[in-house]
């Protein structure tokens, strides 16, 4: 039977296995843009903190200001919080722990499901809220990713950015089917073709993943118009609920009042509201284009949704409100599996500590480390349970996933059908 110093030896070396293969098994992680906090503060603040925005002023022209009165310096933020710790505990009695490769198989399983926890809390972050919706009628092909591009730059998103793009499974062959038929790619067809790897996309670094998300379509289509007149105006403050001092807004999210007369909404839904065109964020210029939001939450006739509909002011984001009596159309008509795409620092990897748990007393061991890639911090507890001779092993991971600006990333979905002929399809269901 292993000795106590023996059997923290090998839990060692399995715990930096652990270390070592975990950031070859995330992908949309590695992109995101990565914080750590001080684990007092987020101990003190219950694991929520507010990151500030940057602020945007106005331009006004002419010499005369005269009646004018000087903007006041709004000073948004956003919260960030941490999640609750991720963890995998096994059991291994004495007679399996003389057998290394039980400790092993369970190193790499470890190693397997917590990357995939983190990676998979990215791709539903951004999946869920991801403002920059682009729908086709067609397979995924490059002129999507293209228009994500393009969409970026015209609502005022940083060109030159760092800019990453996931193509989901199903997405990553149609773009590699499109490319062996281009000519002109003859070097980017042979790898498209013999090895599945296919080039950067547009102004964006491309990757493969295993899962992007899932945005199911509606079962019957959706038939809603406003209720009232949506406008929101941004502020950095409002009264603590309590009557207590003040307390920061987030201003990701607001409400509108629906009449939904067919259908139902749900989280993830993306939609347009009609007239209500994209601006540039900066130049405020109008786009072509409609303005994209996403359903967050619905309760009875109120809709919690993002971005809010900001028609004026330094933060406007729209040509124009969103009028009582005009449509809200759903755009995602069938299930997709969606590719997701961001500017780097608008999706924020929260890195958590086990800073200050070395001293844990009570008969458990403690081990932590960072991953090198991710600096992500895993940790391991292990104890002995004396009654039932059972060593108990528990793996965590400690992080939390924000999208900190839905206006800088988004979503794909080829394969989207027409509202009208979705409706078709309803009434013969």
């Amino acid at each position: 039977m292993p000795t106590t110093n023996d059997l923290t030896k090998n839990l060692q070396v399995y715990f930096d296995q652990t270390v070592e293969g975990f950031d070859a098994s995330v992908v949309l992680a590695q992109q995101a843009a990565k914080h750590t906090p001080p684990a007092t503060d987020m101990s003190r603040a219950n694991n929520t903190f507010w990151r500030p925005q940057p602020a945007i002023l106005q331009v006004r022209s002419g010499w005369d200001t005269t009646g004018v009165d000087p903007e006041t310096l709004q000073k948004l933020s956003v919260p960030a919080s941490l999640n609750s710790p991720g963890n995998i505990e096994i059991a291994l009695n004495l007679q399996e722990m003389q057998d290394p490769s039980n400790m092993a198989t369970a190193t790499a399983a470890a190693q397997l499901q917590l990357a995939a926890h983190v990676d998979l809390a990215v791709a539903e972050t951004v999946a869920r809220t991801g403002s920059l919706v682009i729908t086709g009628n067609g397979p995924m092909n490059w002129k999507m990713g293209a228009t994500a591009d393009a969409v970026m730059n015209e609502q005022g998103v940083k060109m030159g950015s760092e800019r990453s793009m996931f193509l989901s499974p199903q997405h990553y062959v149609d773009i590699a089917d499109e490319l062996k038929s281009k000519q002109f790619h003859q070097g980017d067809v042979k790898t498209a073709w013999d090895e599945a790897r296919i080039p950067n996309i547009a102004g964006f670094k491309t990757f493969q993943t295993d899962y992007t998300g899932y945005i199911p379509a509606p079962t019957v289509a959706v038939t809603a118009t406003l209720t009232a007149d949506v406008a929101y105006v941004p502020k950095a403050m409002t009264t603590n609920n309590g009557g207590n001092g003040e307390v920061p807004v987030d201003n990701r999210f607001a409400t509108m009042s629906v009449d939904i007369t067919a259908g139902e909404l749900r989280p993830g839904d993306a939609f347009t509201v009609a007239d209500v065109y994209a601006v540039h964020h900066i130049k405020k210029t109008a786009t072509p284009r409609l303005k994209t939001f996403r359903v967050v939450k619905v309760e009875g006739a109120i809709v919690t949704y993002c971005p809010p509909i900001i028609p004026d002011g330094p933060y406007q984001n729209v040509t124009t409100k969103g009028a009582a009596g005009v449509a809200l159309s759903v755009i995602n008509n069938t299930d997709q599996a969606p590719t997701s795409f961001w500017r780097k620092d608008s999706v924020e990897l929260i890195l958590g500590s086990f800073d200050n748990l070395g001293n844990i007393s009570g008969g458990a061991r403690f081990m932590k480390a960072t991953t090198k890639k991710l600096g992500l911090p895993i940790a391991m507890l292990y104890w002995l349970d004396g009654k039932s001779v059972i060593y108990a092993v528990k793996w965590l991971v400690f992080f939390g996933v924000n999208n900190l600006n839905p206006e800088m990333n988004g979503i794909i979905l080829p394969n989207q059908i027409s509202t009208a002929t979705m409706s078709t399809a309803s009434k013969k269901g």
